[in-house]
């Protein structure tokens, strides 16, 4: 999963774009096979989000045409 996440304006100054993006993951039980949370990185700018989201794509990684 990828959070968009909104900076305040303040923090926004600082990292000098508007929104962060964060991956995170679920994984299911052993037991129940039931989705549960399971971790999140590190906060990426949009411009290096952008850049890294055209790269995955040009290899095929994100199946899209």
């Amino acid at each position: 999963m990828i959070q968009r996440i909104e900076l305040c304006p303040e923090t926004a100054r600082e990292w000098e774009a508007k929104y962060v993006y964060r991956t995170c993951y679920y994984t299911l039980t052993a037991k129940t096979r039931k989705p549960v949370w399971g971790q999140f990185h590190a906060l990426v700018s949009e411009a290096h989000f952008r850049k890294l989201a055209r790269k995955a794509n040009q290899k095929g990684w994100l199946g899209l045409k």
